[in-house]
């Protein structure tokens, strides 16, 4: 229910209200649910080039437990916070990290990331 009400609420009506609530669900237990909260921060953060929502997307990223499916989404959704289109050449085929994803997209993030603190 979590998945499809964020899916409803953020993708389709784009409602930037609800980032507070995609983010508090990056952390939750169901993969697919951590996916869809990944998506939405990233759309809800597209060409913002966001401190915070890089952080937390870099955190799914480095997170070596996390569902490669879910770690993908992240890395399309620092894309779209950087004002990039996500690469999808590789639309269901797991990457492998760090080696798959583009070095200077990571850095860039990082970077801008690293302001926060």
């Amino acid at each position: 229910m979590r998945f499809i009400a964020l899916s409803v609420l953020v993708l389709h009506w784009r409602r930037p209200e609800y980032r507070n609530a995609a983010e508090r669900m990056l952390s939750d237990s169901d993969a697919d649910v951590r996916r869809m909260a990944v998506d939405a921060v990233g759309v809800l953060t597209q060409n913002t080039r966001d401190a915070r929502a890089l952080s937390l997307l870099l955190g799914r990223i480095d997170d070596s437990a996390e569902e490669w499916h879910v770690r993908d989404t992240a890395y399309g959704a620092i894309q779209k916070a950087l004002g990039q289109t996500p690469d999808s050449s590789r639309l269901g085929k797991p990457m492998t990290w760090p080696d798959d994803a583009r070095p200077e997209v990571i850095a860039e993030a990082r970077a801008i990331a690293e302001n926060l603190q």
